[in-house]
């Protein structure tokens, strides 16, 4: 017997914040779905997006790969995943 079993995207966590060049101002978050998906919601699209906070764990980011559209890993994989100081992130 074979059991097919589909994944639905059923609720999601944001793991991440998208910001932009002078890393004080979120333009978007990266959530984290049921499925493993990596998905982008944007504030605003049009800024320039330069650091992450806090970086991805690589498990997550792993995990995510066969989940997520290539698009969205090429992102997320050249953002800095260190602000800069002065930046929205506390230690």
């Amino acid at each position: 017997m074979t059991l097919n079993v589909s994944l639905e995207k059923k609720e999601a966590t944001c793991i991440a914040r998208l910001l932009a060049k002078n890393g004080t101002r979120i333009v978007g978050w990266v959530y984290l779905w049921n499925t493993s998906e990596l998905s982008l919601f944007w504030k605003d699209r049009k800024a320039e997006t330069e650091f992450i906070d806090p970086p991805i764990h690589p498990e997550t980011l792993t995990n995510a790969k066969g989940a997520t559209p290539v698009e969205v890993m090429r992102f997320l994989d050249e953002l800095p995943a260190v602000a800069p100081e002065g930046s929205i992130s506390k230690p």
